[in-house]
């Protein structure tokens, strides 16, 4: 479960019953919500195509996008609402880096897209 989703099963299911009771009606697809939660955290880790999850879960390709589709938004909201904390513009004002705030006074955040690649073929 933690390569494919990033998350331990306990906080997997503890994802899925939040979700739950944040969604007025689940959507009707051909999955199980928790497979469709499931479908959402391998294309967002793995970077798996709609097709490839289409077969990877017995659905169409269309089927995956529409899951996809739905979910996204859902997810994102609810991790708004109740996991990611966002200060105030004077918060960060008051803590943002001297290094940072002479060359940036504006900035909000700093996003790391750092990729440390680990594994090589022995032969290149």
């Amino acid at each position: 479960m933690k390569f494919y989703s990033g998350l331990s099963v306990q906080m997997f299911w503890n994802l899925i019953s939040s979700l739950m009771m944040t969604i007025v009606k689940p959507p009707q697809f051909q999955l199980a919500v928790p497979e469709q939660i499931l479908l959402i955290l391998m294309r967002l880790r793995l970077g798996l195509m709609f097709t490839d999850l289409g077969v990877r879960f017995k659905i169409s390709r269309t089927t995956a996008c529409d899951i996809f589709s739905f979910w996204l938004p859902q997810i994102a909201e609810f991790m708004k609402q109740h996991l990611i904390f966002w200060p105030s513009c004077d918060t960060l004002k008051r803590i943002r880096p001297s290094s940072i705030a002479v060359n940036y006074p504006n900035a909000t955040c700093i996003i790391d897209c750092t990729e440390i690649f680990v594994q090589r073929p022995k032969k290149i």
